[in-house]
């Protein structure tokens, strides 16, 4: 988180750097996703263990209840806010910060009618993605409708909130190995990473603009607790990394300011 701080502040001398040019200022959201694929291939052998509990537990005629599948995670918001001062009419540098948000999950439990007994399974994965970043663009076309490329690096910081627990009730018939371990924490960790963008833009006015972005981020991380133990699943004692590489789609508002002194000069 120190170095996210550190870094932000030296996206905000950004604009103390420029003498002269316009500056754009720029807001935007809009979906995104992140790959999680370690957590996502767990996921999938949690969903096949919960159809297998509620196919045999819904055939014992003293047991009710089902547990929705947990599905796939990863999927989320995603908002920015930045600036970037044009060099030229074609190259721009500047930085913004961003904000990742995505949660899934799953809740329910059985129910034993001989002893009013409750097994709850409960699975929660919320994972939060703070970045500030450099970037540079460069515009290769401008017909009315303007279309520019970008590339960006900076400080990730990551925080994910999980909980799970497995309890398998009495009256199931087998026995289960290599349970699911019973996880309730926060991880956090951070790295440095970029991504790579496509825009089309669109200045409906001299000082405004409307924008889309299409962007992808590269950023496998390593998340620990308050006890420095990596996250780790499934339990089988090897930490998994949590890989926030994905796409991102977002549209926004532009805002340009024009830099130069009323009498012409800079």
């Amino acid at each position: 988180m120190k170095g996210l701080a550190i870094f932000t502040a030296v996206l905000m001398l950004v604009p103390l750097a420029a003498t002269a040019g316009g500056l754009e200022l720029h807001v935007s959201g809009g979906p995104a996703r992140a790959m999680l694929a370690e957590q996502n291939a767990i996921i999938v052998r949690y969903d096949k263990l919960i159809d297998h509990l509620n196919e045999i537990l819904g055939l014992l005629p003293n047991v009710e209840g089902t547990v929705p599948q947990i599905g796939v995670i990863g999927t989320g918001l995603s908002f920015a806010a930045g600036e970037r001062y044009w060099i030229t009419q074609s190259l721009a540098l500047g930085g913004s910060v961003s904000y990742f948000d995505a949660t899934s999950g799953s809740q329910g439990a059985y129910l034993s009618l001989d002893t009013d007994a409750t097994s709850e399974i409960l699975f929660h994965f919320r994972t939060r993605l703070l970045q500030a970043i450099l970037q540079a663009e460069l515009r290769f076309l401008d017909a009315g409708v303007v279309l520019a490329a970008a590339a960006s690096f900076g400080y990730h910081y990551s925080l994910v909130d999980t909980q799970s627990l497995f309890e398998i009730p009495e009256e199931y018939p087998e026995t289960l190995s290599q349970l699911p371990p019973e996880i309730d924490g926060r991880f956090t960790g951070g790295g440095w990473g970029g991504d790579v963008a496509l825009s089309v833009s669109y200045p409906f006015l001299s000082w405004m603009g409307v924008r889309a972005e299409v962007s992808y981020r590269y950023l496998p991380l390593v998340l620990t607790d308050d006890d420095r133990q990596p996250l780790d699943l499934d339990g089988n004692g090897t930490p998994e990394r949590v890989n926030f590489g994905g796409f991102a789609v977002r549209v926004g508002l532009s805002f340009h300011v024009d830099l130069t002194a009323p009498d012409g000069k800079e």
